[in-house]
């Protein structure tokens, strides 16, 4: 139970802290409570006292925002934001912080503040995966792209942003970072990185198994990049039409040939690499077919397919080591009858790597040639003077 104040002890002492104490209280609230002015704005403007002018900028109402408020309160922020740099402030309420200044109807519209913002926020989310739940910070550059993605010229920031998703989730889909990278105008730099040509061939990979008919594809190939960019990629995928990948060759292929950039040695040789990689029957099946035949009557094209299949590192030969043996020989008496040269021509390869009378620097070129000698035993194909060869041969 309370007792009864008893004002003998209310000494004059006590009187005078109690009155201080109580009027400390009251002026923290007033102040706490109170906006700021434009005169109080421009005093912390000329002090530089960026911090308190940020929290109190929109103290101003809206009616009242000068273009003198305008240019201090963009003045401020370029030194707030400089200053959380400076100092490598990138905790998670500084975050907050300079996005929230991103609201600011005068900042959201001043490039010089959206490229320091920005700058900002890919320092912080570069360090937001080394030192916090990856899930948050996936979470939060996303929110991030989804905003600033909606403005033009932002595939600098998106080829940042995919090189620190890329870091922490190697095998998470980037492709949406990297887009305004291979569609924008500054596309012809950006196409030129190999980080970015990598994922382009993994986005036209994943459409052309996605879209098989041709006009279809052909309009996506368009949305997935420019014509500067495209102009950088495809003589890289004019190289790749023979890889030892199919999928990789198949992949070039198709795109080179819907691109119309296929000179018609390119496109022969490619189709005729086809099917000695032990081809799937299909409409690029069809096409091989008959571009294996049109070669019986043309000893110039033929030649030249040739000299191009020949002078590989690795002569593909797939098809000779297929378990399909029936489809085996009807392809091989194809190409019999058609490229004769070329079963003879695999044949000595083999047999000069074999007997060492060639150097070749990256191995045999001619990886199955055993296994084709084997079952071309009873075969008019190859010619009889390499057979000789190949019987004389240590077995082993």
């Amino acid at each position: 139970m309370l007792k009864p104040f008893n004002n003998r002890h209310f000494t004059p002492l006590l009187y005078l802290i109690l009155t201080v104490l109580v009027s400390n209280v009251a002026v923290t609230h007033a102040f706490a409570g109170q906006s700021y002015n434009l005169k109080d704005l421009t005093i912390l403007a000329n002090e530089s006292n960026f911090k308190e002018y940020i929290d109190h900028a929109l103290d101003i109402r809206p009616s009242e925002r000068s273009p003198q408020w305008a240019k201090m309160t963009r003045k401020m922020s370029y030194l707030y934001i400089e200053n959380k740099r400076k100092h490598r402030q990138y905790d998670e309420e500084s975050y907050r912080r300079v996005e929230s200044l991103y609201e600011i109807p005068v900042l959201r519209s001043d490039e010089r503040f959206t490229q320091k913002r920005e700058r900002y926020a890919v320092e912080y989310l570069s360090r937001c995966f080394e030192k916090r739940e990856s899930t948050k910070c996936i979470q939060r550059l996303d929110v991030f792209w989804n905003e600033i993605s909606k403005s033009i010229n932002q595939s600098d920031i998106g080829v940042e942003l995919a090189r620190i998703v890329k870091k922490k989730f190697p095998q998470k889909n980037i492709w949406k970072y990297l887009s305004p990278a291979t569609t924008g105008q500054l596309s012809e730099f950006h196409c030129k990185r190999a980080e970015v040509r990598s994922e382009l061939f993994k986005k036209v990979s994943l459409e052309l198994r996605k879209l098989p008919i041709n006009k279809v594809l052909r309009l996506k190939l368009n949305s997935i990049a420019n014509d500067k960019c495209w102009n950088l990629i495809l003589p890289e995928l004019g190289t790749a039409l023979l890889s030892s990948t199919p999928s990789a060759s198949f992949s070039a292929y198709r795109v080179l040939n819907l691109k119309g950039k296929l000179s018609e040695l390119d496109r022969t040789t490619y189709l005729f690499s086809y099917i000695l990689n032990g081809p799937i029957v299909g409409e690029t099946f069809n096409e091989a077919w008959k571009a294996i035949e049109a070669l019986g009557v043309n000893y110039k094209l033929r030649r030249r397919v040739l000299v191009k299949i020949m002078s590989q590192d690795y002569i593909q030969d797939e098809l000779f080591n297929t378990p399909d043996k029936k489809t085996r020989d009807v392809l091989i008496d194809l190409i019999n009858k058609n490229v004769p040269e070329f079963l003879d021509q695999y044949a000595r390869t083999c047999l000069d790597y074999l007997e060492g009378k060639k150097s070749f620097p990256r191995g045999n070129p001619t990886k199955h040639c055993r296994t084709f000698f084997k079952f071309s035993k009873k075969k008019p194909w190859p010619a009889h003077g390499l057979k000789s060869r190949y019987k004389s041969l240590p077995k082993y």
